[in-house]
């Protein structure tokens, strides 16, 4: 059975969605069924024949689609090859469609396109499944599960919260909509009452984002809090194994498929964050639930708790990580295979 992926971003490209197909794809597992990989760029309308014969030229069995991605752009040409393939060819094609829920409405209404045709789709959570089936009812019988794993690996030796040198951090990509704001007005409150906490913030800047980017750097400046840019994931593993706590307020709350809140819990960080609509209670019970007026006082006073109580905190995000998210990528590599070996029965 010959399984290709097609993506429309990768590294060094800056996509959440790349990169969690880069670790996919490179994992033990996916090496040992030979994965093939198909990425590019050129998602024009005007290329879409050259497009579908470079993904034939695979001879594969079953087509695994990324999507979305920042490659696509807004180009409707993948659902388009999404419908040839499923509907005019013997190739199995699924999609992975990762935060239905969390599309714009025309980007949803593209999506029914690969929805209403695709093969299989696959969804990272079952909110986002639950909430396509409501539209889509025959989906029921041809979507399935498989949940994200941290593209951020754990690192080889953990400190404890006494160890660590930075006591807040933030990361992830500097853009609009991840509550970088939020953030900074807690560390500017943290400021105003002289206490000495030492903030750092982390990420990268997709493409199209420098000047929301320069904002945010002004800020940073302002409450003289370091940014570093454009880590290696052992770098960022370095600094989380090396902070107390990460303030992650997102706009929609706190959920399972954040891979920042994954990375951060993944390696012992104490994690901040607010609730919504995505956050069950297992993951409420798991982390620190804020509100950002109340954002300051908390870290505030989770700084100031004995070792022993911080360490309790770790503990509870490590368990839920262990009880309810996938262990390793090798796992997810897994849920594909079956998957596409239950589409080409």
């Amino acid at each position: 059975m010959k399984i290709l992926i097609v993506t429309g971003s990768y590294p060094p490209e800056t996509c959440g969605v790349g990169d969690y197909t880069y670790n996919l794809f490179n994992c033990v597992a996916a090496r040992a069924s030979k994965w093939m990989l198909y990425t590019s760029r050129n998602w024009k309308f005007k290329s879409i024949c050259k497009t579908i014969r470079e993904i034939k030229a695979f001879s594969a069995d079953v087509i695994f689609m990324q999507s979305p991605t920042m490659g696509y752009g807004w180009s409707l040409v993948p659902h388009i090859v999404t419908a040839f393939f499923s509907c005019c060819t013997p190739i199995k094609y699924a999609v992975v469609l990762h935060e239905f829920t969390q599309l714009s409405f025309k980007a949803r209404l593209a999506a029914s396109i690969m929805l209403l045709t695709a093969n299989h789709v696959v969804f990272t959570n079952e909110t986002d499944r639950q909430s396509a089936i409501h539209y889509f009812r025959r989906l029921r019988k041809r979507s399935s599960v498989v949940k994200i794993f941290s593209n951020i690996q754990k690192v080889p030796k953990p400190k404890t919260t006494d160890q660590r040198r930075f006591d807040l951090v933030n990361f992830g990509h500097i853009r609009p909509g991840k509550g970088i704001e939020v953030f900074l007005q807690a560390v500017q409150e943290i400021r105003s009452q002289a206490i000495p906490a030492q903030v750092i913030l982390v990420g990268q800047v997709p493409k199209g984002y420098e000047p929301y980017y320069e904002q945010i750097a002004e800020m940073c400046a302002r409450l003289s809090v370091p940014i570093r840019l454009n880590l290696s994931d052992e770098e960022v593993a370095s600094i989380l194994n090396d902070s107390k706590i990460a303030y992650l307020p997102f706009p929609d709350g706190i959920s399972e498929r954040r891979g920042s809140f994954l990375a951060a819990a993944t390696n012992g960080v104490i994690v901040l964050s607010n609730a919504g609509r995505f956050t069950y209670e297992a993951l409420r019970q798991s982390v620190v639930i804020t509100s950002p007026e109340c954002a300051a006082r908390n870290i505030i006073r989770i700084l100031s708790l004995p070792t022993e109580r911080q360490v309790e905190l770790q503990r509870k995000s490590l368990l839920f990580l262990s009880e309810y998210m996938p262990h390793s990528w090798d796992e997810i590599a897994t849920a594909y295979n079956n998957i596409a070996s239950n589409l080409t029965k």
